[in-house]
C-alpha cells in the first residue's frame, strides 16, 4: 500500500481501517447534548411580591399539580404491576410447557 501508515505485513489494525464518514467515533460515542440537562427547572415565584390572596392561590395550584403527580404514580405503578404480572404469567407458561416437552414419553403410558 502506497502512502498508508501501516507498512507492516499481515492486517491492518482495526484502528486503521477507515469505516466510511463516521471513521473513528465509536457506537458509543457520547453526544455533547446529552450531557445538558433535558429540562430546565421551572424558576419559583418570587413569593415575597405577591399578596395574601395570590398566595392562597399559589397554594391551589400547587396542591392541584401535587395530586395529578400522585394520580400519575399510581398510574404508572398499576401499569408495573400489570406488566410483572403479564411476564410471570407468560414464565409460568413457558416452565408448564417445557416441564410437558420434558416428561412428553410418559404419555403413552398415562391411561384417561
Amino acid at each position: 500500500m502506497q502512502g498508508s501508515p501501516w507498512a507492516g505485513d499481515g492486517p491492518r489494525p482495526s484502528s486503521m481501517i477507515d469505516r466510511g464518514p463516521q471513521a473513528g467515533l465509536s457506537e458509543n460515542a457520547m453526544d455533547p447534548e446529552e450531557l445538558e440537562p433535558r429540562k430546565k427547572a421551572p424558576t419559583p415565584p418570587d413569593l415575597d411580591r405577591m399578596s395574601i390572596e395570590e398566595l392562597k392561590d399559589y397554594i391551589a395550584a400547587m396542591e392541584a399539580e401535587i395530586s395529578c403527580v400522585k394520580a400519575k404514580i399510581e398510574a404508572k405503578k398499576a401499569h408495573l404491576a400489570g406488566a410483572a404480572s403479564s411476564v410471570q404469567e407468560r414464565l409460568r407458561r413457558l416452565i408448564h410447557r417445557e416441564n410437558r416437552k420434558k416428561y412428553d414419553f410418559l404419555r403413552p403410558l398415562t391411561i384417561n
